[in-house]
């Protein structure tokens, strides 16, 4: 979503910028800790991936943003946790709805472009520690030509996303 698209969602939102709220709130459930910003750094780095708009897996969707989260052994959550993902909001606990509620306020921040990139303008994220990279939660966040400069030298075999 450019700078326009995003301004022009946040005077009037739409069914399709809810349901892509509703998308990243989803993502959280199944990928985040409750870390605040973790959650919102994990928006950023889909936003990142549109931003940028090309090199990345995308899936198919309605919209850029489900293109992005479906794209084939990306963000991993929404498969492995498909049960946890695709929960109607009534079936969810107190627990899950709380954080569900907190994500999708995040989510509306992001999209709207109100919130600041708090990675640096990350591609991805995962669980390895290395220097350089930014930590929220328990997810180290980081931009694709760190994972492009390892895989030319041959000194990863993708670690995930």
């Amino acid at each position: 979503m450019n700078p326009l698209e995003a301004l022009i969602a946040f005077f009037q939102p739409n069914d399709k910028f809810q349901y892509d709220q509703d998308l990243l709130a989803r993502m959280i459930l199944t990928e985040a800790t409750n870390d605040k910003d973790e959650q919102q750094a994990m928006m950023h780095v889909v936003m990142n991936r549109i931003n940028e708009g090309k090199g990345y897996t995308l899936g198919s969707g309605e919209t850029d943003v489900e293109q992005v989260l479906r794209g084939k052994n990306q963000f991993l959550g929404l498969t492995d946790n498909a049960t946890i993902f695709n929960m109607p909001y009534n079936e969810m606990d107190t627990q899950t709805k709380n954080k569900y509620n907190d994500a999708l306020l995040i989510a509306e921040d992001v999209l709207s472009g109100k919130s600041k990139d708090n990675t640096g303008g990350a591609t991805y994220f995962n669980q390895t520690e290395k220097e350089g990279r930014i930590k929220y939660g328990k997810h180290y966040f980081y931009w694709w030509m760190e994972w492009l400069i390892a895989i030319i030298t041959g000194a990863i075999v993708q670690e995930g996303i």
